[in-house]
């Protein structure tokens, strides 16, 4: 049993009152909860709990699998490498902890702004959610990473198919009426027709979704028209109208002209800017009647961008779209020149003011963005197009092409939102270079023992960005063989061969070390830094299905987000992530918005999922449903249910880890457990002493389930009655099953009924039997021992019990005796004499029957009972009326009377034991051989004349 003990590693808790009635109801499951324990200690801990209820009782034993979730460790590190002459080493730390998962470390290689914005995108490409900004972010920095190598004719078949790949794949899932994101245009038999764009086909439109998508199209429609042979994708956009979402966005527009939404910019400046930025943009792609509405819509805007009276209290973001958004405005031709540029002057002073400053780097922040790459991307775009010059927003530059972000391990800079917008000011503002070096490089552990190398790496024109080298499993037992807790390695930078030249090129080296190790041993020996971090607003709680769970059985799982802890925010959409396997998995498609839901007062609401068999991971996404509004507001908590699949029987833990969908690394951890029924297989069968088959009938907790020799049945797990049925004898047992196990059940039945043999038993697993007897006759004519006038026929049987335990009747026909004057049997006297632990104890009559010819000793405890001794008596040769166990001259008279017509013939066993000559009948030469046998030295004990 679990110790519930003051000291123990688990602590007892019930909920008020500490005792209940509970009431159950006729069903096949009934629940009543209202103990818990927590656990202090991690480990493998066997329980049994028992319940009594009127007289009766049952239990249930199992193990507690306490673990813990594990927290990502991540060390990632990059060096800018310029014009330095010498070596260049970068460090990184090295943890090695027990136990640890999925090590993992990467060296990541790439030259100049052009290099870097290549390996953002295979970030972009690689990632795996489908929001409708997941899906046009990757599109948006294809189409620049494109435009980029174009400008430079440096595209090659690997950056084509990259870039049009992008491209396709995500105008297939915005088109509709097919696309998984498809427009929700008017006539289309899904979505509210509006022309907007959601979360799928069936949740509310948002705005940011709406002009986003928008946006990119736009800009896509832009270099298509300047290099029209190039895409190739009319057929994966031929179902958009942007006509439709235009005018959705305008019909969104307030009377005073801004807009206003909640979600990832709920900022109305930043909103504001940013749609007239696209307004404008996609002008030229529009019907008459829209490009009208377009031109009022800009005429709003611009007069509320100008009359905005509150730009001091804004922060990066704002500005920068304010700026990029009355610029275009002015270049489309709306407002008064003159006023725009002198509110540009203003907002750019501003938006200089607020950058900050790191060595060499310099970067924005805001506070409605996690990190500072998106602001310093945005800040960076807007004073390049108020005409700051490129050089003078070199250091800034700097700080995006030198860093990387997120849980994106291949280039990227956080959340795609962010990776798109980097990329966009990359290829938009730093200006072509030439690009032609080698370089060495080389990783070592702190004693300097090699770990991995490489001489003479190439960058030139038409090469960039090296593949990411992830260090093999011989290389990080090198890396980690120091054999201490904490280590150092180094990676080395040398030989760059255009160092000291008058322009040399930037080469950036990152180094990605990634592992998993359970929580408690990161927070207490790892730095704050390089671990994940742990969500200090919200944490998740995970429930398993509330019934009796059996091995392939599914059921709703609760993840729920209770968003009230420490400064909690209304989160816009999260993301749950849970990993599958066999024991835990998911069985649905790969795509949906029918599957996982929350509940509402109307019922269930849906949302997106997305399962990716590869990484074996499932993904649900709070807040798909409807963007504009929070998927969890502050103080409130919501629970999302997801039908997984329970492949494996056992303690079964499900894992998750949620977070906001644009912060991956903040993250709350939860895991829940539940206990899985697993089946096993029961072999049922019936053998005589010999163990040769014999046809039997089988049952299985009442009910019938075969006959034959043998039975094969799968039975889930738990305690089942068993019963065998060969002739009239019954074989009644109890078989614990157990999740995979092979039991085989064998009872034995006697087919010779003249030794003691199990009649009935009720036991366990382990079957009752009784060994063959040790047997004393004297009615054997062979016997030395053979009965006579001074020995008794007899016969007895001593038997051992082999039992796992169980009570059993024991049954053996009653011994006879046979001459010529008949047959009777053995039973003037029985002794029935059992033995345990203690010794030998003699059975009453009433513990057994003598009915039929047959004894039939009941309720033996094969438990307690070890051995049984039956011993049946009849008489001695001559005892005619069985008086004192001996011959005396009264059966002679006995004999002689009988033989005087009317005074009553001699019967039964009298008879029997009267015919001292075996003749076949009673006669006066039985009285006289009697009679002369009492005469000292006239007769042996076998009445024979001495």
């Amino acid at each position: 049993p679990v110790d519930l003990a003051d000291n123990s590693v688990f602590e007892f808790y019930y909920y008020y009152p500490a005792k209940q009635s509970v009431y159950a109801y006729n069903s096949e499951w009934n629940s009543a909860s209202w103990y818990y324990i927590q656990p202090k200690q991690l480990g493998d801990f066997n329980y049994s709990i028992t319940l009594e209820a009127k007289g009766r009782s049952a239990y249930v034993n199992g193990t507690i699998r306490v673990r813990e979730p594990n927290v990502d460790i991540k060390v990632m590190n990059t060096t800018l490498v310029t014009n330095e002459t010498g070596n260049v080493i970068m460090t990184f730390p090295v943890f090695n902890r027990t136990p640890s998962e999925g090590q993992k470390v990467q060296i990541l290689l790439a030259a100049g702004a052009d290099g870097r914005t290549l390996q953002g995108l295979e970030s972009l490409v690689g990632y795996p959610h489908g929001c409708p900004e997941q899906t046009m972010s990757p599109a948006l920095a294809a189409l620049r990473v494109k435009q980029y190598y174009a400008n430079r004719s440096a595209l090659n078949d690997d950056i084509n198919t990259t870039v049009r790949t992008a491209m396709q794949n995500a105008l297939e899932r915005m088109n509709a009426p097919d696309g998984y994101n498809a427009q929700q245009l008017a006539g289309k038999p899904y979505g509210d027709g509006s022309g907007g764009w959601a979360w799928g086909k069936w949740s509310t439109p948002s705005m940011f979704y709406t002009f986003y998508t928008n946006y990119v199209i736009t800009e896509l429609k832009k270099d298509m028209d300047a290099d029209p042979g190039f895409w190739n994708v009319d057929a994966n956009m031929n179902g958009i109208d942007l006509n439709a979402s235009a005018n959705w966005l305008i019909w969104k527009q307030k009377d005073d002209g801004h807009w206003s939404d909640w979600g990832y910019i709920s900022n109305d400046v930043e909103l504001t800017g940013f749609i007239s930025e696209n307004l404008a943009s996609e002008y030229p792609y529009l019907n008459e009647t829209m490009k009208g509405a377009v031109n009022a819509s800009l005429k709003k805007s611009c007069e509320w961008l100008l009359a905005y009276d509150d730009y001091t209290n804004e922060d990066t973001q704002a500005l920068s779209y304010a700026i990029l958004g009355l610029v275009a405005i002015r270049d489309h031709g709306i407002g008064n020149d003159t006023a725009i540029n002198v509110e540009i002057g203003e907002l750019k002073t501003q938006l200089l003011g607020k950058r900050e400053s790191s060595g060499a780097e310099s970067y924005w922040n805001d506070k409605t963005k996690w990190g500072t790459y998106e602001p310093t991307a945005s800040a960076i775009l807007a004073l390049h197009k108020a005409g700051v010059d490129p050089v003078d927003l070199s250091p800034s530059i700097s700080h995006l092409i030198g860093n990387r972000a997120g849980r994106s391990y291949s280039g990227g800079w956080g959340s795609t939102r962010t990776s798109a917008a980097v990329i966009n000011t990359l290829t938009e503002v730093v200006p072509q270079a030439d690009i032609d070096f080698t370089v060495n490089v080389e990783i070592k552990r702190e004693d300097g023992t090699p770990v991995w190398s490489r001489n003479g790496i190439e960058f030139n024109e038409t090469w960039f960005s090296e593949p990411p080298y992830t260090l093999s499993e011989d290389e990080l037992n090198v890396l980690y063989g120091f054999g201490a807790p904490n280590g150092t390695a180094e990676v080395i930078i040398s030989s760059k061969r255009d160092a000291g030249a008058g322009d040399p090129s930037k080469l950036i080296v990152s180094i990605d070390s990634f592992e998993q190790v359970p929580k408690s041993i990161a927070i207490a020996t790892i730095p704050e830094q390089y671990i994940d971090p742990i969500a200090t607003d919200f944490d998740l709680q995970i429930v398993a299905p509330a019934k009796v769970l059996k091995e392939g059985d599914s059921g709703d799982v609760g993840f729920t987000v209770n968003n009230d802890r420490l400064h909690p925010i209304n989160q816009s959409v999260m993301i749950i992530e849970i990993p599958i396997s066999n024991a835990v998995n998911f069985t649905g498609s790969a795509l949906g918005s029918d599957t996982a839901y929350y509940r509402s007062d109307s019922g269930r609401e849906y949302i997106s999922h997305m399962y990716n068999a590869t990484a074996q991971t499932l993904y649900l996404y709070p807040g798909s449903d409807d963007e504009s509004r929070p998927s969890v507001s502050a103080g409130e908590s919501e629970t999302f249910f997801v039908p997984l699949k329970f492949g494996a029987a056992g303690n079964t833990t499900v894992e998750a880890r949620v977070y906001p969908m644009y912060n991956d690394t903040w993250m709350a951890l939860g895991s829940g457990g539940t206990y899985v029924l697993g089946y096993g297989n029961v072999t049922l069968a019936a053998v005589n002493e010999t163990d040769a088959p014999v046809a039997a009938d089988f049952y299985v907790d009442g009910g019938f389930i075969g006959s034959g020799m043998t039975n094969v049945s799968t039975l889930l797990e738990g305690s089942y009655p068993v019963a065998i049925k060969s002739g009239d004898i019954w074989i009644n047992s109890t078989v614990n099953v157990a999740p995979s196990d092979s039991i085989a059940y064998t009872a034995h039945f006697a087919s010779d009924r003249n030794v003691p043999y199990i009649a009935q038993a009720e036991g366990t697993a382990g079957e009752i039997r009784i060994m063959p007897p040790a047997i004393e006759d004297t009615t054997d004519d062979a016997s030395p021992e053979r009965w006579n006038a001074a020995r008794r026929a007899m016969k007895s049987f001593n038997s051992t019990i082999a039992s796992g335990g169980g009570r059993a009747t024991i049954s053996v026909k009653i011994p006879t005796l046979t001459r010529t004057i008949g047959t009777v049997e053995l039973n003037d006297t029985v002794v029935v004499s059992v033995h345990n632990a203690s010794g030998w104890f003699v059975v009453p009559s009433s513990g057994y029957s003598l009915e039929g010819g047959v004894l039939t000793l009941f309720n033996i405890d094969t438990a307690d009972v070890d051995q049984i001794s039956i011993g049946f008596e009849g008489r001695k040769l001559g005892d005619v009326d069985n008086n004192d166990d001996r011959i005396r001259l009264t059966d002679a008279i006995i004999i002689a009377q009988s033989l005087v017509p009317g005074e009553g013939e001699l019967t039964g066993n009298a008879e029997l034991y009267g015919d001292i000559d075996d003749s076949g009948r009673i006669r006066l030469q039985d009285a006289i051989a009697i009679a002369q046998y009492l005469i000292p030295g006239q007769y042996d004990d076998n009445y024979q004349p001495l």
